[in-house]
């Protein structure tokens, strides 16, 4: 089932060029595995007919996460807008699931699992993604 998640982050991905295979697993830790391996229970899938088709992955509280601010030296410039939106996710999608509003179903089940820990969630993007 990884496999699945795998294609569908590489395909969504804003970056699809890679140096070599180091560089290109790097991004994928900072992108996705970090989140699977450090916040599995607010991991979530979008299945249909039994395969998966999208998911959900993200931080509870970005300003205590110092792996991302290291990783990502432009989360810093954000930190005043931690306070009211700590929380941060990454969803993708992969093409024949979109426009079904799982999308929708996905984050207001992230929502969900982070309300009892964070006030807000914050969403970074970029303009090739």
């Amino acid at each position: 089932q990884l496999l699945e998640v795998e294609d569908i982050f590489y395909s969504s991905s804003a970056k699809s060029i890679f140096k070599n295979d180091d560089e290109r697993m790097k991004f994928k830790y900072k992108y996705l595995d970090y989140y699977i391996k450090n916040y599995p229970d607010i991991f979530l899938v979008g299945l249909i007919d039994e395969s998966i088709v999208g998911y959900i992955c993200g931080s509870p509280d970005s300003s205590k996460d110092t792996f991302l601010k290291e990783a990502l030296p432009h989360y810093n410039l954000f930190q005043e807008e931690y306070l009211s939106y700590p929380a941060h996710l990454h969803i993708n999608l992969n093409k024949r699931s979109r426009g079904l509003g799982l999308g929708s179903i996905l984050i207001k089940e992230f929502e969900s699992l982070i309300s009892s820990t964070s006030s807000g969630v914050h969403l970074l993007t970029s303009p090739e993604a």
